[in-house]
């Protein structure tokens, strides 16, 4: 009996905690009186969070963050929500969705000459491929 108990409790304080944390990221978003850009970091760490368990809230979130980015002017951040919703379609198996989303956002951080993350998406584009089974093309994205 004690150790279901103990189980139980485990897996309730965990629940609370990933909870909290999305709690804390969306006060962070919700409060205007906080810098853009720890808007956004916050908006995009929630969105990013949510990928595997809840793909339509990251959809969501990381249109909100493309809009919030795109009115002032931040293309990083656009990018970054571009980069997200590609994530997720990759993940749902919607990969020409996928590529297209990955590509656009490499194009944005090259604007802005974010070298890391443009080789982060050429990376999932080239792995999007290897999933279809284009191992020449995938190859291509690596080299």
């Amino acid at each position: 009996m004690k150790p279901s108990f103990f189980l139980v409790l485990l897996l309730f304080t965990t629940s609370l905690g990933a909870q909290s944390y999305r709690d804390s990221l969306r006060t962070v978003w919700n409060d205007p009186s906080r810098a853009d850009t720890s808007r956004l970091n916050a908006i995009d760490e929630l969105s990013d969070y949510l990928t595997d368990t809840d793909p339509d809230s990251a959809i969501y979130y990381s249109n909100l963050q493309f809009d919030f980015a795109e009115v002032r002017g931040l293309k990083e951040y656009r990018a970054k929500a571009i980069e997200n919703c590609a994530e997720v379609n990759d993940e749902k198996g919607e990969l020409s969705k996928a590529i297209e989303q990955f590509q656009e956002a490499h194009d944005l951080y090259e604007e802005v000459g974010k070298t890391r993350e443009m080789a982060k998406t050429l990376r999932s584009i080239g792995l999007v491929y290897w999933t279809l089974g284009d191992y020449t093309v995938s190859i291509d994205y690596y080299v």
